[in-house]
């Protein structure tokens, strides 16, 4: 059954070139086909790999038989499991509303699958080199598909990611060669040894190679860290998923970010840059302060979400960096919010995306709420209560978990309740989409959407359904869903995980939610609005973007203590 581990790369990328043919026959129907056998085939086999998975503890394929270093390994671990499924799924459920919506061709699917393929390899891989040519493959797709309906707005926010890109892969080649200048390899389980005192070369006892491979961690975090969008290098996702198509704003939130940081996640573990690893329990609350901010000021739908997107990396980062001090318990609740935040985020993208597309109207502003849609409310309620860490949903546990590491940091601690508290403020005011009211206002339903349009496919709904489901699922079983499925994804001995459904932890929830509301009617008002209006207006330019770029590779150097080692280098320390 090894064997079968590379079909879940092969797979996606076989079926994208049945998807070029049947562009090239002209059969739409074919693509969808192909590109439903392949997202339920890389589900079945990852099925059929968990037995085996159990037994061995990690699944390693070495491709041709040639072993690391010099040949191309692929490896599944319980965490890489784990990511591979919530990929998965999520990808299928953004596959079923894109055949619901029927305005995609088949060249949609093949770069659809793609970027799934890509985005397999980067989670299967652990050669740094392998790591760089996916990440590649998972860009251009991405690029493409944010540019996928060539209006202004979408070329643009990808050129703008495409340059961005560009800078921070010259900054991970840049880290490519200082690790094998150290090391003479690119395998992160064999830098692992290395660091460690394992067998092979001792390296890293000599300070000058020390400060090398800090450096290199810091540039290889950057590199890749700009696709997980935490600050200072967030600038291209609002742009970017604002105005890509709804199935890939869903995959780009849902799965790309995650797997992206999950990437960062296993570098810094096999550099063990615990100095990189401890910025994050800084840089995490900042970012989801700072963008839940920015989120509240939007009149744009999916421009608002976007913000939230970066937000709730800051939560996972944050908790990552509180590993530093707290141990497995903080990468459990780190995990366990990027589980959580992949179903609900994707869940809201794509209910907001239903009404768009059935009113042809995204401006908050300019809705007219006379002809209510209460299911497709429901839909958007779950996401949006979950998002908010109100229960019984999964955002609740994995909130309660994330907040319980920072009860000794008033600081950190009351910038996470700021945040909740603009993103309870945010949803509500996001609802307004949603909410039926008396007046009818301005009509948000656009000259060029026919009346007979408005009602949504049976793949649409089913498509919502199931994430709404486990978004539920995982806010009714928090014991199962950290002990059984998150506790060993991190390695982390299965022991009693803390209460979740306790009265205290339901009070704070409360609490934030009516505080919420507080803070919603306070940004109704005119005074609040103006400010809000100018905070909306401040667009960070290209060039300054690009500058923060360079700041997190100094940043995460310094952190490090890359500049310190020279330091005391230069002075004869």
């Amino acid at each position: 059954m090894t064997e079968a581990l590379p079909l879940l790369i092969l797979l996606p990328f076989t079926a994208s070139l049945f998807c070029l043919l049947a562009r090239l026959f002209r059969r739409p129907l074919l693509a969808r086909i192909v590109a439903a056998v392949s997202v339920a085939g890389s589900l079945l086999i990852l099925g059929l790999l968990l037995p085996v998975l159990r037994n061995q503890g990690a699944i390693t394929y070495s491709m041709g038989g040639w072993l690391e270093p010099l040949g191309i390994a692929l490896y599944l671990d319980a965490l890489a499991w784990t990511t591979s499924v919530m990929g998965t799924v999520v990808g299928l459920c953004a596959l079923l509303f894109a055949f619901g919506e029927g305005r995609y061709r088949s060249d949609f699917f093949f770069f659809f699958l793609m970027l799934l393929a890509g985005m397999e390899g980067v989670i299967l891989t652990v050669d740094l080199f392998n790591l760089f040519v996916f990440i590649e493959i998972v860009s251009i797709a991405s690029y493409i598909l944010i540019a996928y309906f060539l209006n202004a707005n979408s070329l643009w926010a990808a050129l703008r990611y495409l340059l961005l890109s560009s800078l921070s892969v010259a900054v991970f080649l840049l880290g490519l060669f200082l690790v094998y200048q150290a090391t003479g390899t690119f395998s992160l389980r064999l830098i692992a040894a290395n660091l460690s005192g394992g067998a092979g070369l001792q390296t890293a006892r000599v300070p000058e190679t020390a400060q090398i491979l800090a450096l290199a961690a810091a540039a290889l975090t950057v590199g890749i860290g700009l696709k997980a969008a935490f600050v200072p290098l967030h600038t291209w996702l609002p742009e970017a998923h604002a105005v890509a198509p709804h199935p890939v704003s869903a995959l780009l939130s849902g799965v790309m970010i995650k797997i992206s940081f999950l990437a960062v996640w296993r570098i810094l573990s096999a550099f063990a840059a615990t100095g990189m690893q401890a910025l994050f329990r800084w840089l995490g609350p900042a970012t989801a302060l700072l963008a839940v901010i920015l989120a509240l000021s939007q009149t744009d739908s999916k421009r608002l979400l976007a913000f939230h997107s970066v937000s709730q990396m800051g939560l996972i980062a944050a908790a990552f960096g509180a590993a530093s001090q707290a141990g497995t318990s903080a990468l459990i609740a780190s995990l366990a919010h990027i589980l959580s935040h992949s179903l609900f985020k994707s869940l809201l993208f794509l209910s907001v995306g239903s009404l768009i597309h059935l009113t042809g109207e995204r401006n908050l502003e300019r809705y007219d709420r006379s002809n209510p849609r209460p299911w497709l409310l429901a839909f958007f309620a779950v996401g949006a209560l979950s998002i908010s860490g109100l229960p019984p949903f999964n955002g609740f546990v994995s909130k309660t978990l994330v907040s319980s590491l920072f009860k000794t940091s008033p600081l950190l601690a009351t910038a996470l309740r700021l945040t909740a508290v603009g993103t309870a403020a945010s949803m509500i005011k996001l609802s307004g989409m949603f909410r039926w009211s008396r007046k009818s206002g301005n009509t948000s339903i656009s000259a060029h959407t026919p009346a007979g349009n408005l009602r949504m496919s049976p793949w649409c709904i089913c498509a919502l359904s199931l994430l709404a489901l486990l978004c539920l699922a995982g806010g009714l079983a928090p014991r199962f869903m950290t002990e059984m499925v998150i506790a060993p994804a991190v390695g982390a001995a299965r022991s009693s995980p803390q209460s979740i459904y306790t009265t205290r932890h339901l009070a704070e929830a409360a609490a934030t939610a009516a505080v919420g509301g507080m803070l919603y009617l306070l940004v109704r008002t005119s005074f609040v609005r103006r400010m809000l209006k100018m905070l909306r207006g401040l667009r960070l330019s290209l060039d300054s973007a690009l500058l923060l770029v360079v700041v997190a590779v100094l940043l995460f150097a310094a952190a490090g203590g890359v500049f310190g080692g020279f330091l005391r280098g230069a002075l004869g320390f």
